[in-house]
């Protein structure tokens, strides 16, 4: 049986997070910003790509970037 995918989200850690973007296996990445600072510990995933929305969200930040050269838009 064949499935048609039309998305699929990835909550991951660094590593896996990072291996996607990598790969260019991504269209649109959401990243909310608290305001906690925690000095130490993993460094996130750096995603790029076009910035689209940024806007609060509670005390938090919501930034919106769009990957232009995403496969999924490769004809």
């Amino acid at each position: 049986m064949r499935r048609i995918i039309q998305s699929l989200i990835v909550e991951g850690g660094t590593y896996t997070l990072q291996k996607f973007i990598d790969k260019n296996l991504w269209d649109e990445a959401v990243i909310i910003t608290g305001t906690e600072s925690f000095k130490r510990g993993i460094k996130a995933p750096c995603a790029g790509g076009k910035l689209i929305k940024r806007f609060a969200l509670g005390d938090d930040l919501v930034t919106i970037f769009e990957n232009e050269n995403a496969l999924s838009k490769v004809k």
